[in-house]
């Protein structure tokens, strides 16, 4: 880990893992271990490198610099970045839309919290 900001834990109990430019996953294994994945977002990225991330298209391969994570009841992870991301299981990010089809500013939130009816 590079520099771990917030974390989240399912009700599976795996543990998701906001790292300074990507979202890690990390699953419990059978034998008492841990496996480590990246779920979206490119690790370890040097901040003279971030920009060039800038204009991927496929937002799960883009630097994700974020404040703050939390999970739905679904699973579904959401960042705040300068935008509200939401992460999938399968790891697809998109941005949050609200009501007038406008990206949702997240900028400087510092946590979040999602409750058992995904507010």
């Amino acid at each position: 880990f590079t520099y771990p900001k917030d974390l989240a834990i399912s009700q599976t109990g795996v543990i998701y893992v906001l790292d300074w430019t990507c979202v890690r996953k990390i699953i419990p294994t059978q034998n008492n271990s841990f496996e480590v994945k990246t779920l979206a977002g490119i690790c370890n990225v040097k901040e003279e490198d971030d920009k060039k991330t800038e204009n991927e298209t496929d937002l799960a391969k883009r630097s994700i610099r974020g404040g703050s994570l939390t999970i739905d009841p679904e699973g579904n992870i959401y960042v705040a970045t300068r935008f509200l991301l939401k992460i999938t299981l399968e790891g697809k990010v998109d941005y949050v839309y609200n009501s007038k089809g406008e990206q949702m500013g997240a900028y400087r939130v510092t946590d979040m919290a999602s409750d058992s009816e995904g507010n």
